[in-house]
């Protein structure tokens, strides 16, 4: 993005696994539990390296922080930009 004239502007490509609205709480916990352990392993991170992309295994909390974080971060970009939905 720097060479098109955008210098300090960085964008990820993010991956999640997302339940359905009111699954029960120990399902989602044991869901994140295990997939959070499955992205920290050392065979699934290695694997994940290869193909450039790096495994965080976060927390459901972490996960959502992230996506608020996210959704603000392009809204300002739409917002900056002028883009409008025709």
């Amino acid at each position: 993005m720097a060479e098109s004239g955008l210098p300090g502007y960085e964008t990820v490509a993010w991956f999640a696994l997302l339940g359905p609205a009111n699954l029960p709480a120990p399902v989602a916990q044991r869901l994140s539990a295990e997939i959070s352990a499955a992205m920290k392993a050392p065979d699934a991170k290695s694997q994940l390296l290869q193909q450039g992309m790096e495994a965080i295994g976060s927390s459901s909390d972490e996960l959502k922080a992230f996506i608020a974080a996210d959704i603000a971060r392009w809204k300002k970009v739409a917002a900056d930009s002028g883009t409008r939905l025709d």
